[in-house]
């Protein structure tokens, strides 16, 4: 097989595994709040508090058990997002205007910002999900256990800790990451240079 075939096909890999793991990830994300909202909603409200605490453990296992598969996920798919790029820079696709080198993964917009700060995000979408479905299985947990009309507050702060918890993996992940970046963009520099 020659350069060019194995390179057709390597990047045909990387593009049907990262489309799969993009299906899955939105498939949950569909998924799992409306089933974390709807215990909350339709909780019956003479449910005993033995029966309430064991499907929010059950929530919360499930929920964090979910979110642990898509931290590993979004490391595969930010990897498989690099190795496309770098497969694009070696069969020399042509660029876009603007575009330091040429591909579907080089043309993909960044992150927007104002001031400084990341909005517009993958990884912000899916921190604020994951965290708020926590917060909704924290909320029937923390209401069987401490029946008081406070127990949201609790919700609250436990939604906002899995949420810092969360972005602060997604930075490291970008930190491990920065090396494969500057390389690639190395290699898009002297690729434009020849």
């Amino acid at each position: 097989m020659d350069p060019s075939q194995q390179f057709t096909a390597d990047y045909e890999q990387t593009c049907a595994y990262f489309h799969v793991l993009h299906e899955v990830r939105f498939k949950l994300l569909a998924l799992l709040p409306i089933v974390s909202g709807s215990a909350v909603i339709l909780m019956p409200s003479g449910t005993s508090v033995e029966r309430q605490l064991a499907l929010a453990s059950i929530g919360l296992i499930v929920t964090i058990g979910l979110t642990i598969y898509d931290q590993r996920n979004s490391m595969i798919y930010d990897r498989l997002f690099r190795r496309a790029r770098m497969l694009e820079l070696q069969m020399g696709f042509d660029p876009l205007p603007g575009d330091m080198a040429g591909g579907t993964f080089w043309s993909r917009p960044g992150r927007r910002e104002i001031a400084g700060i990341p909005i517009i995000w993958h990884d912000l979408g899916l921190a604020l999900v994951y965290s708020t479905s926590l917060g909704a299985w924290v909320f029937l947990a923390a209401d069987a256990l401490l029946r008081s009309p406070w127990v949201w507050l609790f919700a609250l702060l436990a939604t906002f800790l899995f949420f810092v918890c969360l972005l602060a993996l997604a930075r490291a992940n970008d930190t491990v990451n920065k090396p494969l970046d500057a390389a690639i963009k190395q290699a898009a520099t002297k690729a434009a240079r020849v």
